[in-house]
C-alpha cells in the first residue's frame, strides 16, 4: 500500500528593522541654548547680586559687591534713634551709641552663596536677605546711656564700705535710690537700627532704680571686715623692738571689693600682709659698718683706722606672713618674733706708700700731696711718703687762723689783686699777689712778698692764707694741681 505523501510545514522569520528617528535641528539648538544660558548665567553671578538677595530689606540682583558696600555705607552714614524721655524726642546718632555699621563685611556676607555654583541655580527659586553686620563699641554706648540717664533723672547711689581713721573700723555710706529709665532697649533699637538700615524709635518710661549695692549688703561686709582686724598683732624684732599693727595697717590687708567697686565677702590679701611684714622686718635689720684699713702694696695691713661692725637681717618675713595670715584668719591674735642672719662687715683697704701711715696724711704710692704744719710754720710737698721740699710759711695771725682739714686746690691764679676785711671792719686790698693755690673757700697758698721772713706766726701773720716768699709759692703752684690734697694741721 503506498505511504501517504509526508506534509511539509514551513515557519517564516521576519525581522522588521524600525526606521532610524532624527531628532529636529531646531530642538538641538534650543538645547544648545538653554546650556549656553546656563553656563552664561552661573558665570556672571559669580560677582554679581544673585537673584531674590538683598541686604537690609534692599536687592541687590545684579550688583557688584563693591557698589553693595557703597550702597551700605550711604545708608549707614545718617542712621539715628529718636528717643522720647519727659514727652521729648531725642534723635541720637548711631554713633553716638557705641554702634558701627561695617560695610565691607556686610557685602562679603551677602556675596557668600555666590560662591557655589549650586547656590546661584538654587537662587533662581528663593530669597535670602542679609542684615547688616554691625560693630558695638560696649564701653562708648554704656558713657553715652549713663549720660542719658543723667540728664533726665537721678542715678542710684550704690551703697559703699570704707575705712575711717577717726572710727578706726569700716564704715558703710548707704545706697539711695534713683529714678531713671532702662536704657537696655535704647542699646537694643541701636543694634536693630544698624542691623537693619533704618532709623528706629521708642519711648522710655520713667521709673525708680534700685542701688546695685544696698545698704544691707555694705553693712554686711563691713562687719565682716571688721571682725578680720580685730585681733591684735604684733611682731617683736632686736633688742626687745616691739612693732604692733594699727587698724590702719590691718584694714589695708583686707580687700572688700571686686574690681569694678561692689562689695564682696571680706578677705586678707597676701601681697598687702607681707608687705607691712616686709616693712616691719626692715624697720628692725641694722646695716653693717664697715671698717677702713691702710695695707701697703703688697696687701699688708698697716693700720686699722676704724673698726667694722656686723649688719642683722631679717630671715624669717615669709614665714611670719603666713602665721599671721593664718591666725586672723581665724579669728586669733598674733604675736610672733623675726629671727637674723647675721651680715658681716666689710673693710674698705686704701693701699698707702711705705711710711705714709704717720704722716698727716696716707698717700697712695707716687700720691702728691701738701702738708701744712701750723705747729713749725711749714709747707712740705710730699710724693707719697717722701718728702720733695719743705718750706717755711707765716700762717693767719691770732683772730684770723688758718683753717685746718684736709681739703683740695680747687682753683689756681698766677696773678690776682686780692680784697678782705681786717679784724677791726677795714678792708684791705693787695695787688698783683702771686702763684695762688686755693684749697678751701678764701684760703689760698701764695706769694707774700711784703712779709719781712718766713718761718713764724703771731702778730703780723696773714689774713688766714698761708703767706710763702715768691719762689716757694711758685714751686707749690707748679708742684700741685687743681684736686691735690692739702692737709692742713697742728
Amino acid at each position: 500500500m503506498p505511504r501517504p505523501a509526508r506534509a511539509l510545514a514551513y515557519t517564516a522569520r521576519v525581522t522588521i528593522i524600525p526606521k532610524k528617528r532624527t531628532v529636529p535641528l531646531v530642538v538641538l539648538l534650543a538645547a544648545v541654548l538653554v546650556a549656553a544660558g546656563a553656563v552664561g548665567y552661573a558665570l556672571r553671578m559669580a560677582d554679581h547680586g544673585l537673584p531674590g538677595a538683598s541686604v537690609a530689606g534692599r536687592s541687590i540682583t545684579g550688583r557688584t559687591a563693591d557698589q553693595v558696600r557703597e550702597s551700605v555705607e550711604q545708608r549707614a552714614a545718617d542712621l539715628s534713634v529718636v528717643v522720647t524721655m519727659d514727652g521729648q524726642d531725642q534723635r541720637i546718632p548711631l554713633s553716638e551709641l557705641g554702634v558701627s555699621i561695617d560695610a565691607q563685611a556686610t557685602a562679603d556676607r551677602a556675596f557668600e552663596a555666590n560662591e557655589s555654583i549650586v547656590s546661584r541655580f538654587a537662587a533662581l527659586v528663593r530669597t535670602k536677605d542679609t542684615p547688616a553686620v554691625i560693630v558695638v563699641d560696649e564701653d562708648a554706648q554704656r558713657t553715652r546711656l549713663a549720660g542719658l540717664v543723667a540728664e533726665h533723672g537721678a542715678t542710684a547711689r550704690d551703697a559703699s564700705v570704707s575705712f575711717s581713721d577717726e572710727e578706726e573700723a569700716f564704715t558703710v555710706s548707704p545706697g539711695e535710690k534713683g529714678r531713671g529709665y532702662d536704657t537696655n532697649a535704647v542699646a537694643d533699637a541701636a543694634a536693630e537700627a544698624g542691623r537693619s538700615l533704618s532709623g528706629q524709635s521708642l519711648a522710655l518710661t520713667f521709673t525708680e532704680v534700685d542701688p546695685a549695692v544696698t545698704t544691707e549688703q555694705a553693712r554686711g561686709t563691713a562687719d565682716a571686715a571688721n571682725a578680720l582686724i580685730a585681733p591684735e598683732v604684733s611682731v617683736n624684732g632686736q633688742d626687745g623692738a616691739v612693732i604692733a599693727a594699727t587698724a590702719a595697717d590691718k584694714a589695708s590687708w583686707v580687700v572688700t571689693t571686686d574690681e569694678d567697686g561692689r562689695p564682696v565677702d571680706p578677705g586678707l590679701d597676701r601681697d598687702a600682709v607681707a608687705g607691712w611684714v616686709g616693712s616691719a622686718a626692715a624697720s628692725t635689720n641694722t646695716a653693717p659698718v664697715n671698717g677702713s684699713r691702710l695695707v701697703s702694696a703688697s696687701g699688708e695691713v698697716l693700720r686699722v683706722t676704724a673698726e667694722g661692725t656686723d649688719g642683722k637681717s631679717v630671715n624669717n618675713a615669709e614665714a611670719i606672713t603666713g602665721q599671721l595670715l593664718d591666725a586672723l584668719g581665724a579669728g586669733r591674735p598674733y604675736s610672733g618674733a623675726f629671727t637674723y642672719d647675721t651680715v658681716p662687715a666689710q673693710n674698705t683697704d686704701k693701699v698707702i706708700a711705705a711710711g705714709a701711715e704717720n704722716l698727716a696724711y696716707q698717700a697712695a704710692p707716687g700720691e702728691r700731696w701738701i702738708d701744712i704744719d701750723l705747729g713749725n710754720d711749714t709747707v712740705t710737698a710730699y710724693v707719697g711718703a717722701d718728702a720733695q721740699a719743705t718750706m717755711l710759711m707765716v700762717p693767719g695771725r691770732p683772730g684770723m687762723e688758718t683753717v685746718t682739714g684736709t681739703f683740695t686746690v680747687y682753683l689756681k691764679y698766677e696773678s690776682q689783686t686780692m680784697r678782705g676785711t681786717n679784724a677791726d671792719g677795714t678792708t684791705w686790698t693787695a695787688p698783683d699777689v702771686q702763684w695762688v693755690s686755693y684749697f678751701h673757700g678764701d684760703y689760698a697758698l701764695h706769694a707774700a712778698p711784703w712779709q719781712p721772713s718766713f718761718g713764724w706766726d703771731g702778730p703780723g701773720g696773714s689774713h688766714g692764707c698761708v703767706n710763702m716768699s715768691t719762689s716757694d709759692a711758685a714751686y707749690v703752684f707748679d708742684f700741685a694741681p687743681v684736686g691735690t690734697t692739702v692737709v692742713s694741721h697742728y
